[in-house]
């Protein structure tokens, strides 16, 4: 009876000790994605201190609700056109994911976030033969209904050519830049760093110089150990204690 009593407690130490390294690794997951949150804001040196932290609670967020959409109509209203390439980028995939997750269709959102981001798509479809990544998989006819209408100021019309299926497929998909650990400037946990590979960088500058129109897509954070042997990407989730990590009020 003994014997077996100590077996239950030695399983139980087990137990414990995996629930306290999971618990630690998730601590660890948590300070990258708040490092980079925090190296995005910063970098967005046109807007205001007030503006970026409201720009940070959007970005701890995975994607976008209904419930974001008083926020996002003064955000897109009033701050928005301050915004670099690669923050609209962001906006975009947060927008059009919360589309891929069935929370809107593109048509339910405030009206400066469809002028917005209808602009921005219009001016990456409008020239085919420079159509780069997963917009070229856009159905033909679907991409001439929404150019022509918006060219022709139906914007109504557009954004009702948006809610079909091939858009939200194939707009803002996959988060694409990655950042590196000297950029961000923040002491992350042992053994954690955030790189920047900046071949895949140039050449997306110079994709973007050549078809004259920025990409679509969005950031992502790949992330790579003390040796740089890289591991999986997190992804900005948890909003909630993301946001409240960095004391952003109101925006939650």
């Amino acid at each position: 009876m003994l014997a077996s009593h100590i077996e239950g407690l030695k399983d139980k130490i087990e137990i414990v000790d995996r629930e306290v390294a999971v618990s630690q690794e998730e601590k660890n997951q948590l300070t990258v994605r708040q490092a980079a949150v925090v190296y995005l804001m910063e970098r967005e040196t046109a807007l205001t201190h007030s503006e970026r932290e409201q720009y940070g609670a959007f970005l701890s967020r995975e994607f976008f609700t209904k419930d974001d959409f008083g926020n996002l109509a003064g955000f897109y209203e009033n701050t928005w056109d301050r915004l670099s390439e690669d923050g609209k980028a962001q906006m975009s995939y947060r927008v059009w994911e919360g589309v891929r997750q069935e929370q809107y269709q593109f048509s339910e959102l405030p009206e400066a976030v469809r002028e917005k981001e209808g602009q921005r798509l219009y001016q990456a479809l409008k020239n085919e033969a420079a159509l780069a990544g997963q917009l070229e998989r856009i159905p033909q006819t679907d991409r001439h209904d929404f150019v022509t209408a918006w060219q022709s100021g139906k914007h109504e019309e557009a954004y009702q050519v948006l809610d079909r299926p091939a858009f939200a497929g194939n707009v803002a998909v996959t988060p694409q830049k990655q950042v590196s650990t000297a950029a961000v400037g923040h002491d992350l946990t042992e053994g954690v760093a955030i790189r920047k590979t900046e071949k895949t960088e140039t050449q997306t500058e110079e994709k973007s110089r050549a078809t004259g129109t920025a990409d679509v897509l969005s950031i992502d954070i790949q992330l790579a150990d003390a040796n740089t042997q890289s591991v999986a990407p997190p992804r900005l989730s948890e909003p909630k204690q993301v946001a409240k990590a960095i004391q952003t009020p109101g925006n939650q």
